[in-house]
């Protein structure tokens, strides 16, 4: 209830150095500083015992009082979490294939990725907006959709439908399917032009 009013931005991670909550930190702060009614929410297993660290990041830039973390999420709070939010974000430094983007992007969210997460194809398909891992270009990024909630909103809704359009376990198994037999039969790989790239370099690496 507190949050209500607030702009509500979620990060849905583990927390540890990879996932760039340092770079999160000097986005955010310069961010409240223009937009105060803006609100963190940090949720997420902290196996290394980084939080500790990373709130010192937030601390540091004056802006802790505008965080929330909240630990881990399962289930419907996790559920709950991410149908509060209004924005999710993902600063990370490295990822193979970000479950949380996907599942942020399915509920709806409108995303600012960072190039690390990739997942070129959500900024080719204009349903996220994707940056370099750089705390200027997220916080930019973010902006403008704070500046513009209603546009946000529309992208997270593109977002969900990209996702159940490409990414369930049917569409996964069909393209799983049609790729190994071209593979076998060594004929030209399908879905070059639309199949995740990530998915595709994964499955030519299995099949070897």
């Amino acid at each position: 209830p507190l949050l209500a009013n607030k702009t509500r931005l979620l990060f849905l991670h583990r927390v540890d150095p990879q996932k760039g909550l340092d770079i999160l930190a000097t986005s955010f702060a310069r961010l409240h500083n223009r937009f105060p009614n803006i609100h963190l929410i940090i949720a997420g297993p902290d196996p290394v015992g980084y939080w500790s660290t990373a709130a010192r990041f937030f601390e540091s830039k004056e802006c802790a009082g505008a965080v929330t973390y909240t630990g881990m999420l399962t289930g419907q709070d996790k559920a709950d979490a991410l149908a509060a939010a209004d924005i999710f974000v993902a600063p990370s430094y490295s990822e193979g294939f970000s479950m949380s983007v996907l599942e942020a992007m399915a509920a709806g969210l409108p995303s600012v990725i960072t190039t690390g997460c990739n997942f070129p194809e959500a900024a080719e398909a204009k349903v996220a907006l994707e940056v370099p891992i750089d705390p200027t270009a997220f916080a930019e990024a973010l902006a403008s959709l704070i500046e513009d909630l209603p546009a946000a909103r529309a992208m997270g809704q593109r977002a969900r439908t990209f996702i159940f359009q490409n990414y369930t376990w049917d569409q996964a198994a069909r393209k799983t399917h049609e790729v190994y037999t071209a593979i076998l039969n060594h004929q030209p790989m399908p879905y070059q032009s639309d199949m995740p790239v990530t998915e595709t370099r994964e499955l030519q690496r299995r099949a070897v």
